[in-house]
Formats: structure tokens, sequence, C-alpha cells
């Protein structure tokens, strides 16, 4: 028994990656994915509080100024492998979009980004574009595990 040897396949890449350690995985995998996620968490735009209480803030933000587009990025224990992208439309209405946290970049509307900062000028930039807007979720509805 001492000649088999166990490989892990994790297929949350582009292309799915096989492993041959748990020290390999922790390495290529997990560490990214925490940097990744250590960019998000300390983006001035993220706040550590139910997502709820985010839709809350970001109406209270709009009746101040309507000018802008209020946004800002949460997370859910429901949904771990994500971080969640709240918005207030023009007609007061939240919009919340969710960013796969992957080992190599941040997966949205199709794209891919290396950090946080990236992500949010492409958001700006595109969130009225037609081609944008079919991304956008219907109703509160999960995004899949892919």
């Amino acid at each position: 028994m001492s000649g088999l040897q166990y490989q892990y396949r994790i297929e949350s890449s582009r292309e799915p990656r096989i492993y041959n350690s748990f020290d390999e995985i922790i390495e290529n995998y997990i560490k990214p994915v925490n940097r990744f996620m250590q960019d998000i968490a300390t983006n001035r735009k993220f706040l550590p509080i139910s997502l709820d209480t985010i839709e809350e803030k970001l109406k209270l933000d709009r009746q101040k100024d309507s000018s802008v587009i209020h946004y800002y990025f949460g997370c859910s224990s429901q949904l771990p492998e994500f971080v969640t992208l709240l918005y207030i439309e023009k007609d007061n209405k939240v919009v919340r979009e969710h960013i796969k946290i992957k080992d190599d970049g941040l997966a949205f509307h199709g794209e891919r980004f290396t950090n946080i900062k990236d992500l949010v000028q492409w958001f700006k930039t595109h969130f009225k574009d037609r081609d944008y807007q079919k991304y956008v979720p219907k109703g509160n509805v999960l995004p899949s595990k892919r």
C-alpha cells in the first residue's frame, strides 16, 4: 500500500487542477484565495456586517446624495466562496451581485480580475451597459456554484 499516491482535483479554476498533496493545495489554492479575500476585506467599501444591513445603509446613502452610484461589498455565511457587490439603482432598488473568489482571480460577469480595484473600475465603467445588464440577476437568485 505504500506505493499508492492520491491526487486531489479542484475544479474552481478555469481549468480543473490536480494536486498531489495537501501542502500543494494550501500553497497553490488556499493562499491565493486568502490573498484575494484580504484585498477585498481591506477595501474601504467592504463592510463586515450583514447584507441586509448593507442594503439599509445604501438606501440612506442614496437619500443623502443621489448623484453618485453607491455600492459596498459584503459577505454571507450562506455563500462562503463569494463576495457580494451591493449597489442601489436610480429607482432605489438594491442589486446584489456575487463575485466568485478563485485561486486565479475574482470572477465577475465572465471577466477575471486580479484585484478589487480593477473590478471596481470595470464595474463603474460598464454597469449601465446592455451587455452588463444581461448578467444582473432578476429577483433574489443565488449564484451557481461554478
